[in-house]
């Protein structure tokens, strides 16, 4: 009785995929053999040049963006999707946890991402900026229909 329960604990468990392609990374949870959601984490290592834009519109100055980023990197999160069918039992939170574990080992001390529920049926602003709130971040940049979030890990 305990080695079925056993094996059905590690059924139940989440199996994470690295796909690493140079300043790129693509993790993939997988449950009982099915892709349930993913994520894709990119290394930036000119935080300065990513947000001249906004330093020349006056939405962030020089000092910010070395305060924000001492290193001048940070590893962004450009995409995290869960599989349809797949939402409300906690995929994505294991898929943020593990991208911060990763982005942690490989020595980056920042996370930036851009919430915005671009094609995603159901997602409000405020649900998402309150996900990523729940982990640490921070709004940046608040343009109402997406806010640029960061946070130190």
């Amino acid at each position: 009785m305990k080695l079925m329960s056993l094996y059905e604990d590690a059924m139940n468990e989440l199996i994470f995929d690295y796909d690493v392609d140079d300043e790129r990374v693509t993790i993939s949870a997988f449950k009982n053999k099915k892709l349930v959601g993913k994520l894709d984490l990119v290394f930036i290592f000119d935080a300065y040049h990513e947000f001249e834009d906004v330093i020349a519109d006056g939405e962030l100055d020089e000092q910010d963006i070395v305060k924000i980023f001492p290193n001048n990197t940070f590893a962004m999160i450009e995409h995290l999707s869960v599989v349809d069918g797949e939402m409300g039992k906690g995929y994505a939170k294991q898929l943020m946890n593990t991208s911060m574990d990763y982005a942690r080992s490989k020595g980056e001390t920042v996370m930036y991402l851009n919430a915005s529920p671009m094609g995603f049926k159901g997602l409000r602003i405020n649900d998402l900026v309150g996900f990523y709130k729940s982990f640490g971040f921070q709004s940046l940049i608040d343009s109402g229909h997406n806010v640029e979030m960061f946070m130190n890990i």
